[in-house]
């Protein structure tokens, strides 16, 4: 029972040392990104909101009843226009039916 006890006590203090001191050492994502030379800052919320969104499109593709590669197209297509960057064209698969 001691022995139990002990062990017990000795993995619990191991693992609130660790967090405590992941939580100390962590530094926060502004910071971080404060200190990133001006060409590298990029604004994370948007891109996050950007890979939500296209998600969401292949999600709502697939539901239509495409295939996930089409539908994945699709959303690559529909992020094109948003962000108004062109993207290459899909490479055609040549498979025979």
């Amino acid at each position: 029972m001691a022995a139990s006890l002990k062990s017990l006590v000795y993995v619990s203090s191991f693992v609130s040392l660790g967090y405590i001191l992941m939580k100390v050492t962590e530094r926060d994502s502004e910071e971080i990104r404060k200190q990133l030379p001006e060409g590298q800052q990029v604004d994370y919320h948007n891109e996050s909101q950007r890979r939500k969104a296209a998600f969401m499109q292949v999600l709502k593709n697939a539901a239509e009843g495409d295939d996930p590669e089409v539908a994945i197209r699709k959303a690559k297509l529909t992020l094109a226009t948003i962000d108004s960057t062109p993207t290459p064209p899909p490479p055609i698969s040549s498979q025979s039916s």
